[in-house]
């Protein structure tokens, strides 16, 4: 078994209280080695990681509402901050 190392930074877009799993979205660029790397994976492939390193929190209704712009791999955080939102029928924050 060959054995490659990376260091690269994904946030999971799963919700944080899934168990046993996480999903990430990655885009696959014809010249990415990472990307390239994660498409050729088949069932069965191992991936060791880690983390998770945590920048920001989101706490329901710390704010009336939240505006957000991100490009690129920028929209992964967000996109958990929305679910969290959307999840929590308590949480009034638009």
């Amino acid at each position: 078994m060959s054995r490659l190392s990376f260091r690269l930074l994904y946030t999971p877009i799963s919700d944080p209280e899934s168990k046993g799993y996480f999903d990430l979205l990655i885009k696959v660029y014809p010249e990415g080695k990472m990307s390239q790397h994660f498409a050729s994976l088949k069932p069965g492939d191992v991936v060791e990681v880690k983390g998770p390193i945590e920048k920001f929190r989101y706490t329901p209704n710390m704010k009336k509402s939240i505006g957000m712009i991100a490009g690129g791999s920028g929209i992964t955080p967000m996109l958990q901050v929305i679910e969290a939102i959307l999840k929590n029928s308590d949480d009034k924050t638009q």
